[in-house]
């Protein structure tokens, strides 16, 4: 779910800036970066991403608050499954 939520956060920026990528085969974060600079003006992916920075840290906050409380399941021993008596109870 934060990824979801990171990476709704990471396109904003993307296009409202008009970040340009015309290059197939750019997956990789690195070469995925370094290739903007070639189609977008510098300051305008430097722009683009501190807010996408932003964006993700503030989906990874917000996550971490949503998900600090976990839900705890009962303990399931393979023993209580394979013996009857166990499962009586």
């Amino acid at each position: 779910m934060t990824n979801m939520i990171g990476c709704s956060f990471a396109g904003i920026p993307t296009a409202v800036f008009r970040i340009v990528n015309n290059v197939p085969g750019t997956v990789s974060p690195i070469p995925g970066i370094l290739v903007l600079f070639a189609f977008t003006p510098p300051l305008q992916v430097i722009r683009a991403l501190t807010f996408t920075v932003l964006g993700e840290c503030a989906a990874g906050f917000v996550g971490g608050i949503l998900f600090k409380h976990k839900v705890n399941l009962p303990d399931l021993h393979l023993e209580s499954v394979l013996d009857p008596e166990l499962n009586a109870k």
